[in-house]
């Protein structure tokens, strides 16, 4: 069972226990206990923050997503509680997050467009996909997953966490890490971009298009130092 709440124009709601009582702030409605899967876009225009509480998610929740598309405004989002049955949590286009104390246990793809400065719990151990914006981040990442396949970073400014050995692509955009001289084997693709970087080397890789490369010998790419006729 899905749930899409789009458009959702937020109240204004006093709450004087809040971590931010001026701004504006929001609760769910209560949910079906069979939701799988629960996806809220805001539609407002204020100066403000706008704050959701989801309070109490179902225990079948798999699938998590909030932002506020199209919009100059930013939200934040109350992530307490989150179920251990949550597989994806998007937080998304102009949305952050609050009181994150732990990640889901089975959580296979987290993606959070931006994030403020805030150091983020342990990865789960299932995690195969994450993707965070770190526009104003200045912590250091926790230490990556060992069965994780994609990473993606926007704006990173620490230290790069030890690649996984089973990670298969990986995207540093604006950022100014410093990648390892010897990237993992599974290793299919990399994109890069950073204006401030002299031009890059890959050992192993060669540009495709733009900032992104490949892994030579992939889908049917030769060595440059192989044979010819």
């Amino acid at each position: 069972m899905s749930l899409r709440i789009e458009e959702w124009s937020i109240h204004q709601l006093s709450d004087a226990d809040s971590e931010f009582p001026d701004s504006i702030h929001a609760s769910l409605p209560a949910l079906p206990p069979e939701l799988q899967s629960l996806t809220v876009a805001f539609s407002y225009m204020s100066d403000t923050c706008a704050i959701l509480k989801l309070g109490t998610l179902p225990p079948s929740l798999q699938y998590l997503e909030v932002s506020i598309p199209a919009s100059d405004c930013s939200g934040l989002v109350d992530l307490q509680g989150l179920p251990e049955s949550l597989r994806v949590l998007r937080i998304k286009e102009g949305m952050s997050f609050t009181k994150l104390v732990a990640l889901p246990p089975h959580l296979q793809v987290l993606e959070l467009d931006y994030h403020r400065n805030k150091q983020l719990p342990p990865l789960p151990q299932s995690l195969r996909k994450f993707h965070m914006g770190c526009l104003g981040y200045e912590r250091s990442l926790p230490d990556l997953p060992p069965a994780l396949e994609h990473l993606s970073l926007e704006y990173y400014r620490g230290p790069l966490p030890e690649l996984p050995s089973t990670l298969k692509q990986l995207e540093v955009r604006r950022c100014t890490v410093q990648l390892p001289p010897v990237l993992p084997a599974s290793l299919h693709s990399v994109c890069s971009t950073d204006n401030n970087r002299p031009e890059l080397q890959l050992p192993g890789f060669r540009p495709a298009y733009g900032d992104f490369w490949v892994r030579i010998g992939e889908e049917g790419e030769t060595s440059s130092t192989g044979s010819e006729a």
